[in-house]
């Protein structure tokens, strides 16, 4: 994690941490807390951003790292580690997220997952016909990066030219019901109309394009 963070800080990213306030207030198991244990890039301040989730749990820390996020990659890890990402698994598995997943498996640490996984998946337990298309495993932290990047890159495009589609369709529709008004009128001012009508819906559509697609152009953060 702190070498995922100084990465982020040598190539002039953000860094978005999420912690829950027990780790801060000294409550955990064997005391300390407080800001001693973040990474430096926290302590820091500059634009940076530090969560604190709140809760006599950890479910609201688990939505604040699923929120706003592009693609999730999971380093080994413990219990937690192991707890949140069974979650985001189940949460792609029932379609109520889009996510891309990697497991980081260095040193086979993710084949016991991944063969639980091929086992559910060999008795029709799961909603995916392969498992893989569920959550994807590499062998190095650079795969991983260069695997999520890829399929972020891909539905960005695939949202980009679905919208497109969409748009050039409205456009379509409109223009045949505004010849369609205009018929039987003058040539010329059937023309006219036909223009400014097709010009009137162009301004309205890019404009919904530009709500559609404004957030989408946002720096990631994480």
């Amino acid at each position: 994690m702190g070498a995922m963070n100084s990465g982020v800080l040598d190539n002039d990213g953000v860094a978005v941490g999420v912690s829950h306030e027990m780790f801060l207030n000294g409550r955990e198991e064997g005391g300390g807390g407080g800001m001693e244990g973040l990474h430096e890039i926290f302590k820091n301040g500059g634009k940076n951003e530090f969560v604190v989730a709140t809760g006599q749990d950890l479910e609201e820390r688990k939505k604040l790292l699923i929120n706003n996020a592009d693609g999730l990659i999971v380093l080994p890890g413990g219990a937690g580690t192991f707890d949140e990402l069974c979650l985001v698994v189940s949460l792609r598995s029932l379609r109520l997220k889009d996510l891309p997943i990697v497991c980081v498996n260095i040193d086979g640490f993710y084949d016991p997952f991944a063969e639980m996984l091929n086992k559910a998946n060999e008795n029709n337990l799961l909603y995916y016909t392969n498992f893989e298309d569920l959550v994807h495993f590499e062998t190095t932290s650079v795969g991983a990066i260069d695997w999520i990047e890829a399929k972020i890159d891909e539905k960005n495009k695939a949202t980009v030219q679905t919208e497109q589609k969409h748009n050039e369709a409205r456009t379509s529709i409109f223009s045949r019901f505004l010849s369609g008004k205009q018929k039987g009128k003058s040539g010329n001012r059937n023309t006219m109309r036909e223009k400014q009508g097709v010009q009137l819906v162009s301004m309205l559509l890019a404009f919904a394009a530009g709500v559609v697609l404004g957030p989408k152009i946002l720096p990631r953060r994480g």
